[in-house]
């Protein structure tokens, strides 16, 4: 029978929508291998969103550089 716990549905990414956000001043993005759909979704029962508080796991690579100027002449009695 089916277990709440550990039982799921592999769903292709292709199925799930999701939003088209990029962050404002990235360093580098690369749009094809950052936000890759290779990896699938996981759909879990009522039973597990509730103990858990989501049904749906999904993770997905991203390889995102960024660069921040930072002052650090008062460190380390400065703040941020």
């Amino acid at each position: 029978g089916w277990n709440s716990e550990g039982d799921y549905v592999a769903i292709p990414p292709r199925l799930i929508w999701t939003p088209d956000i990029v962050p404002y001043y990235p360093a580098r993005v690369d749009s094809d291998s950052t936000f890759a759909n290779n990896a699938y979704a996981y759909l879990f029962d009522l039973e597990f969103l509730r103990a858990n508080g989501y049904n749906v796991h999904w993770v997905r690579p991203a390889n995102i550089n960024f660069h921040c100027d930072i002052d650090m002449s008062n460190f380390p009695w400065d703040s941020h």
